[in-house]
């Protein structure tokens, strides 16, 4: 949160047998000034100093999608599992998809996204169009709930945990399978836009880590921030 004085607050809250316990704050000041490099520098600073001092070696650390906070974390622990709020993932999710602003351009590169699958169309792309003032319905509301509903479904899923047919797929399976049926859906009913939304934000490779628990070993008893909106 900022304040009136232009000062953001962060607050690191730590998880002890399901319950949350502030630990530090760190009061940042933002006069408009400061670059996501500064800010990332800072937060790096106050993390280091909660591992050498106090030895705070977490295993998971959740967030919203605040890149700042998640080079911050990684930097201060390489190994750790960053895991993006559900809800916050949820919202921003929801949102794009009742967008029906006009679109102006795109940085969907289809022949990235077709080296990683080979099922992916690389003919399969946004338009942009020449009427600037054309306005193009993200995504219709009738295909809105299952694509956040098939999103959640993979969010879950994990090695450790069989899917609906009672078999345990690795990760590398459940990326590619999330991928497949995501691309799937869309490329069946048209909806393109949202493909390049999903695979640019979501679904690429330094994305799907962020939010997909399956890329790490253990599975956090955490889904949301809530302990941090509580506080």
């Amino acid at each position: 949160n900022t304040n009136d004085q232009k000062y953001e607050l962060y607050a690191l809250i730590v998880e002890v047998n399901g319950t949350g316990f502030p630990l530090a704050y760190l009061f940042l000041e933002t006069n408009g000034e400061s670059g996501a490099n500064n800010k990332t520098n800072v937060i790096t600073k106050f993390l280091k100093q909660l591992r050498d001092q106090v030895l705070l070696n977490p295993i998971f650390f959740l967030t919203d999608k605040d890149f700042a906070q998640i080079s911050a974390a990684q930097m201060t622990w390489p190994e750790i599992k960053i895991q993006l709020c559900k809800w916050h993932i949820q919202r921003a999710v929801e949102t794009k998809l009742k967008d029906y602003r006009a679109m102006t351009r795109t940085n969907y590169d289809e022949y990235q996204a077709n080296r990683k699958f080979t099922f992916i169309d690389k003919q399969f792309i946004p338009i942009i169009s020449a009427n600037k003032k054309t306005k193009i319905r993200f995504c219709s509301e009738e295909y809105q709930p299952f694509i956040w509903n098939l999103m959640n479904q993979y969010l879950h899923l994990h090695p450790l945990i069989p899917n609906s047919t009672g078999q345990f797929l690795d990760a590398n399976q459940i990326y590619e399978h999330a991928v497949q049926e995501m691309y799937s859906y869309c490329k069946e009913n048209s909806l393109v836009w949202v493909w390049s939304y999903m695979w640019n934000e979501w679904y690429q490779e330094g994305r799907w880590e962020l939010w997909a628990r399956s890329v790490f070993s253990k599975i956090s008893i955490l889904k949301t921030t809530m302990f941090i909106e509580g506080h």
